[in-house]
C-alpha cells in the first residue's frame, strides 16, 4: 500500500516510499500540500473524491473510503482503493488524516471481464448449461446453471432444472450411440460435440447439437462442465426434405 499522512492543521502532506514504487511519482522528502496528491486524480473523479473527503473531515466520522482513478508516471490511470482514518482533537475537530492507497487495477479489470462474460452468457441465443463434474454414471452430474435461451428451447424454467441432470431431456428417440460416445469423452475429461433428439418439457421432440467442455481451476482440477446447445430441428428437417426431393427426381 502507498501510505500517506495529511496534517490538516498545517496542510502538510507526506507520502511513503511505496508511493513511488506503485505509481512512479518521485517522493519528495520535504512536506508538500494536499495538491501534490490531488493533482493526479482523474478529472472525472476529482470533485467527487475531494468533496467526499472534505465531507468526512467536517463530519464526526473517523473513517473515509473511496475508489477512483489515479494517474501514474507512465501516463496510465490506475484504479485505486483509498482508505483514510481521521484523528480528532478533544473538541472533535479533525487535525490529521492517515491513509493507504491500494492499486486495484487488476481486480477491477477482472470484475469488468466477468461482468462482460456474464452478460454474454445470459443473453446468448444458444442455450448454456453448467453442471457439476461428476458422477458419470446414473443419475449424472447435476445442473448448476441454465440461461434464458435454455428455458426458451426446452420449456423448463431455471428453478425446475437446477439440481436435475441433462439426462431428463433424453427419450426414446435419442441417439444413444452418440450419447455413449459422449460418455466416453467425459470420462477422459475431453470436449465432445453431439447431435441427437431431445425432448422438451411438454414432450415435444427437437434436434439439438451441443458441445460439452470441461473447466479446470488454477490447480488443474476439473470443476465443471459447460454445454453450449443449439436447436437444429429446422436444419435437420430441411436436409431431410432436400434428400427426399432429390430421391424423387432420381426415381
Amino acid at each position: 500500500d502507498a501510505i500517506w499522512d495529511w496534517d490538516l492543521v498545517s496542510n502538510s502532506f507526506f507520502r511513503g516510499g511505496s508511493f513511488e514504487k506503485i505509481f512512479g511519482h518521485k517522493v519528495n522528502s520535504a512536506s508538500l500540500s494536499i495538491d501534490s496528491w490531488s493533482v493526479y486524480l482523474h478529472p472525472e473523479d476529482a470533485d467527487r473524491v475531494l468533496n467526499g473527503m472534505h465531507a468526512a473531515i467536517e463530519s464526526d466520522t473517523i473513517k473515509w473510503k473511496d475508489e477512483y482513478r489515479y494517474l501514474k508516471a507512465d501516463g496510465k490511470y490506475a484504479y485505486v482503493m483509498d482508505k483514510g482514518f481521521i484523528l480528532r482533537d478533544n473538541h472533535g475537530k479533525a487535525i490529521r488524516m492517515v491513509g493507504a492507497m491500494q492499486d486495484i487495477t487488476e481486480r477491477n479489470e477482472r470484475e469488468q471481464q466477468l461482468k462482460l462474460f456474464e452478460s454474454v452468457v445470459i443473453n446468448a441465443n444458444d442455450a448454456i448449461l453448467i453442471t457439476e463434474p461428476e458422477p458419470f454414471d446414473e443419475p449424472g452430474p447435476k445442473i448448476m446453471y441454465a440461461n434464458k435461451a435454455f428455458t426458451k428451447m426446452t420449456g423448463y424454467e431455471v428453478e425446475e432444472i437446477i439440481g436435475k441432470t441433462p439426462r431428463i431431456l433424453q427419450g426414446p428417440k435419442s441417439d444413444f450411440k452418440e450419447l455413449a460416445r459422449l460418455s466416453q469423452a467425459l470420462r477422459k475429461w475431453e470436449s465432445c460435440e453431439v447431435s441427437t433428439i431431445n425432448y422438451k418439457k411438454n414432450g415435444e421432440e427437437f434436434w439439438v447439437n451441443f458441445t460439452v467442455t470441461p473447466v479446470a481451476n488454477e490447480k488443474g482440477w476439473f470443476t465443471h462442465w459447460i454445454a453450449i446447445e443449439r436447436d437444429i430441428t429446422e436444419k435437420v428437417n430441411y436436409e431431410r426434405d432436400l434428400i427426399e426431393a432429390n430421391n424423387k427426381v432420381i426415381t
